[in-house]
């Protein structure tokens, strides 16, 4: 279990990170994005998320912690703290890949990474995003820079992740949000401050059918204040 925070406001941030404190204090990171080029600044630390790394932030730059539980076989290395990077593609995940499906993804890329959220980047960086998440057997949400080009956010049903006005971000539900709807990407759309719904896929863990909360969201733009 994890944690993914975003927020444009320190003060919201702070907010959400309390809330979401609980799902882990193995490793923390917290990484400034510029919302013109999607450059990244990740600083990575073990422990609790150190909040004094928020006086650091300029203004206007958005901000994307993670906070890490210790499962699927964490060690205390620092470069398994997210996001996990291949050249210009970095991965903040919360879920966890099955045993069998890191075995069949090392097969075949004739790979051996371990660390499952990197082992899911390498597989998007070398299939494409919807080939990789069709076939994904484990859960996942996550938060996907590709290219420094564009920001983009899924989950299957598994996973959690909330969205609200902004380009607030939360693994647990907060006052205002919405659950981002299951098996589409979203692109980042940071002029307009919304999250902008893009490609379907049909991930092997969801079922054949909505809910009817889920059929009211999967009709257009998740825009502010809507």
């Amino acid at each position: 279990m994890c944690g993914i925070i975003g927020s444009f406001s320190k003060e919201k941030l702070s907010e959400l990170l309390d809330l979401n404190a609980s799902r882990g204090q193995f490793s923390h990171s917290l990484t400034t994005i510029d919302p013109d080029t999607l450059e990244c600044n990740p600083l990575q630390k073990f422990g609790k998320f150190d909040k004094d790394l928020l006086r650091h932030v300029r203004d206007g730059k958005y901000m994307l912690a993670h906070i890490q539980a210790p499962t699927g076989g964490l060690i205390h290395d620092q470069s398994r703290i997210h996001p996990a990077t291949i050249k210009k593609y970095l991965l903040w995940h919360n879920g966890i890949l099955k045993n069998k499906e890191i075995q069949r993804l090392n097969t075949k890329y004739s790979t051996n990474i371990q660390w499952d959220t990197k082992l899911l980047l390498h597989s998007i960086s070398r299939s494409g995003i919807i080939p990789t998440l069709k076939e994904l057997d484990g859960a996942f949400a996550c938060v996907l820079i590709e290219e420094y080009k564009s920001f983009k956010i899924f989950r299957n049903q598994t996973s959690p992740l909330y969205i609200g006005d902004n380009l607030d971000i939360s693994s647990v539900e907060f006052e205002g949000s919405k659950m981002l709807p299951m098996n589409y990407v979203y692109n980042s759309n940071f002029k307009d401050k919304c999250f902008e719904r893009r490609k379907p896929f049909l991930n092997q863990n969801t079922p054949y059918f909505f809910t009817d909360d889920e059929k009211g969201v999967l009709n257009g733009e998740l825009r502010r204040n809507t």
